[in-house]
């Protein structure tokens, strides 16, 4: 007897980031408030920090003042602060997601996780949560790489 159920297929969900570098106070981009950031070491074109917006716009990120520490930090580590760049991950959901901050703060933590900039504590040696099978592509001015795959929650 031959089954009549079909093949299932399991759709892919892709999230698509274009990251912009910030040039002469670009307010547009400043203004962003849903969205990933990232500070690169323009001398060495390196990731030193990964950072995100849901709710708040990416100037009131970059004048926190939570970010004199994530500052020091840095130029502890080898940037000096005249050296980082300021890049904006504007996100693209597919279809079927919808903007949430619990989205925002996985696509941070898998990108940390992923490329363990300097500048961030948090999520370098694990993650306990995430969205496996989550594909999400980054493209523009971002040196890291360029496909994600989320495993899920590491220990």
């Amino acid at each position: 007897m031959q089954s009549s159920s079909k093949p299932k297929h399991r759709r892919t969900n892709t999230v698509h980031i274009r990251w912009e570098f910030v040039v002469e106070d670009n307010e547009a981009l400043l203004s962003v408030d849903t969205c990933l950031y990232a500070y690169i070491d323009a001398q060495k074109n390196e990731l030193v920090y990964i950072g995100k917006c849901y709710g708040t716009t990416v100037h009131e990120r970059w004048n926190a003042e939570d970010k004199d520490l994530t500052f020091d930090r840095i130029a502890r580590l080898g940037t000096p602060i005249k050296d980082i760049a300021l890049s904006v991950g504007l996100i693209s959901l597919s279809d079927n997601k919808r903007f949430s901050a619990q989205l925002v703060q996985d696509l941070e933590s898998l990108l940390i996780f992923e490329e363990q900039p300097c500048g961030n504590v948090q999520n370098r040696a694990s993650r306990g949560f995430g969205r496996p099978g989550l594909v999400v592509d980054c493209s523009g001015h971002w040196p890291g790489s360029g496909r994600y795959i989320d495993p899920g929650p590491t220990p």
